[in-house]
C-alpha cells in the first residue's frame, strides 16, 4: 500500500497575512521546486501534468489558482529550471497583477527499477511539497504521497523513452490529483465557506470570471476610504474586493467586478462627484489611480 504523509496546518498563519480575511478564497501559485537534480525538471510533460492535476483539484474546492506563466511573463525568464524554494517565494512576492497569498511548491521523484522478475520494470514514484504563505514565509502545511516498486503497475514491455514519459505521466497525474484533493481539504479549513463559495450574480456577459482591477487611492483620510469602500461594494456588477496596501499615504484595493473598464471609470467619477472630493483620476484596463487634490490655501 502506498505511503501518505501530511503535515499539520498552521491554522493561525493566514491571520498574519495583511489584507486577507478569513472568508476570502486563497490566491495560489502552483510551482515546481526542481533544484534537486533527482527531481523531474520543469517544462517536461510529466511536470506539466502534475501542475494541471494539482491546480484542478484546488480550483474544484473554490481556491483561486493563477497560472505562473501568465502572471510572471512580463518580468521573469520563463525558461529557468532547477529553482529552489527561495526563488519561488521571491517570484511570487514580485507578482503585481494579482494578490498571491501562498505558493504550493511540489517536487516529483520518479525512477524505474528492474523487477525481481525477469523482463519487468517497476516504478518508484513520490510527489512531495509544501504550502508557504509568501508574506510571512510561514508553512501552512505539507504533503507527500509515495509508491514503492511493486505498488504501481509495471511498465509495458519494450517501453522506451516516449513510452516511459507517457506511462509515468499517467501515474503521476493520478497521484497529483490525490495530493491536490487532500491539500485543498486542508486549506479550505483555513478559509471557512470557500468550498461552498458561489460566483456572485453578474451582469449579462460577465460569465463566471469577473474582471479584475487594482484601485489605488492617494492622499485620502481614513474617513474618506471608509466612504469609498461603501461605494465600491454598491457599484452595479460588484463581485469581490480586498485590500492590498493600507497606509497613511497610499491605499490599494484588488477589485473584482462584472463591469468593464469604461463602466468602472464612470462609477468612480460619479462616486467622487457625490462625495465632493477633488481628485485626479487616471487608469487603464489594469486599474485606476485616484489622487486627492489639496484644497487651495486661503488668501
Amino acid at each position: 500500500m502506498f505511503n501518505l504523509a501530511r503535515a499539520t496546518l498552521a491554522a493561525a498563519a493566514l491571520a498574519l497575512a495583511p489584507g486577507h480575511a478569513a472568508a476570502d478564497p486563497l490566491n495560489l501559485l502552483v510551482m515546481g521546486e526542481d533544484a534537486d537534480l533527482d527531481t523531474i525538471e520543469r517544462h517536461t510533460a510529466i511536470y506539466d501534468r502534475v501542475v494541471q492535476a494539482i491546480s484542478g483539484e484546488l480550483r474544484a474546492r473554490g481556491l483561486v489558482v493563477y497560472d505562473e506563466t501568465a502572471v510572471t511573463m512580463e518580468f521573469y525568464d520563463l525558461g529557468r529550471v532547477r529553482r529552489p524554494d527561495a526563488e519561488l517565494i521571491s517570484l511570487a512576492r514580485s507578482v503585481q497583477i494579482a494578490p498571491i497569498d501562498a505558493v504550493t511548491a511540489f517536487e516529483i521523484h520518479a525512477a524505474t527499477v528492474p523487477s525481481v522478475y525477469e523482463g519487468l520494470t517497476e516504478l518508484r514514484l513520490r510527489i512531495t511539497g509544501r504550502v508557504i504563505e509568501i508574506r510571512s514565509g510561514q508553512s501552512l502545511g505539507g504533503y507527500e504521497v509515495s509508491y514503492r516498486p511493486g505498488e504501481l503497475p509495471p511498465l509495458p514491455l519494450n517501453c522506451r523513452r516516449n513510452c516511459q514519459i507517457a506511462f509515468v505521466g499517467d501515474q503521476a497525474a493520478q497521484i497529483a490529483s490525490d495530493v491536490g484533493a487532500a491539500l485543498a481539504a486542508q486549506l479550505t479549513q483555513l478559509t471557512p465557506g470557500t468550498e461552498s463559495r458561489e460566483v456572485p450574480a453578474a451582469d449579462p456577459g460577465c460569465g463566471e470570471t469577473p474582471n479584475t482591477f487594482t484601485l489605488a487611492f492617494k492622499g485620502f483620510t481614513a474617513q474618506d476610504l471608509a466612504r469609498i469602500d461603501a461605494f465600491l461594494t454598491a457599484f452595479q456588477g460588484y463581485a469581490h474586493h480586498r485590500p492590498l496596501v493600507t497606509g497613511s499615504a497610499r491605499s490599494e484595493v484588488w477589485y473584482e467586478t462584472c463591469a468593464d473598464t469604461e463602466r468602472l471609470e464612470r462609477n468612480l467619477r460619479a462616486m467622487f462627484e457625490q462625495t465632493g472630493a477633488e481628485v485626479w483620476l487616471e487608469g487603464d484596463e489594469h486599474g485606476f489611480s485616484a489622487t486627492k487634490l489639496a484644497a487651495p490655501a486661503a488668501q
